[in-house]
């Protein structure tokens, strides 16, 4: 530690003369950046004179009757829709003119078919080295039925974008050890073996493929 009469002499922006010592103290480095790092405390308040008489009304109702009334000390947070929600909702408020792109419907779909990668991916990194061939048979039904559906989608793509000048694209890629949730198989049963054979690319593994969407 160091003296506060010796403090001075060891601040790097310390002016030593003959006569007179300057120099300036801003505090600890934490204090001093703590301020602009604290982005909470715009939304912090002082009580005044009247909250605090209730909540300390509220506070001698919570020691003494216990039960909900101890729910005053519970964070106050309003839950977040979960995706379904916000999808429905997007969905119910869409513009059911025909005559118009259904963009939200499109932009879900594309959402739904990252989300059958991801759980693909999994499945394939599940699957045992000495994978029977039913094992293997299952792999390959669902990488075909996606591809042919991840087709349809950029023809789709295709179609609603023909008039508009989009510039370069990027391709977004989820990481499936945070995205994948869990499929069932009705996921993978929308497409025809007929339409199978239309869209087929296979030189590019489904779970590989990039989904376009702005």
């Amino acid at each position: 530690m160091v003296k506060d009469q010796e403090y001075q002499t060891h601040l790097s922006s310390a002016v030593e003369s003959k006569e007179v010592r300057a120099g300036h103290v801003d505090g600890e480095i934490l204090e001093t950046l703590w301020a602009p790092f604290n982005k909470i405390s715009p939304t912090a308040q002082s009580m005044n004179p009247e909250k605090i008489s209730i909540w300390k009304i509220d506070e001698k109702k919570a020691m003494e009757q216990r039960g909900e009334y101890l729910d005053i000390y519970q964070l106050q947070m309003n839950k977040a829709p979960t995706m379904a929600e916000i999808r429905l909702k997007l969905t119910e408020s869409e513009n059911t003119d025909t005559s118009k792109p259904r963009t939200v419907s499109w932009l879900i779909t594309g959402i739904n078919l990252e989300d059958l990668q991801d759980g693909l991916r999994a499945d394939i990194r599940q699957l045992p080295t000495d994978a029977t061939p039913g094992q293997k048979a299952s792999i390959e039904e669902k990488r075909q039925r996606l591809t042919a559906r991840i087709a349809k989608f950029h023809e789709t793509a295709d179609a609603m974008t023909a008039s508009m000048d989009l510039g370069t694209a990027t391709v977004h890629s989820d990481d499936p050890r945070f995205c994948y949730a869990g499929h069932d198989e009705n996921g993978w049963g929308e497409v025809s073996d007929e339409e199978i054979s239309e869209y087929i690319d296979e030189e590019i593994l489904a779970e590989e493929m990039g989904i376009w969407m702005p």
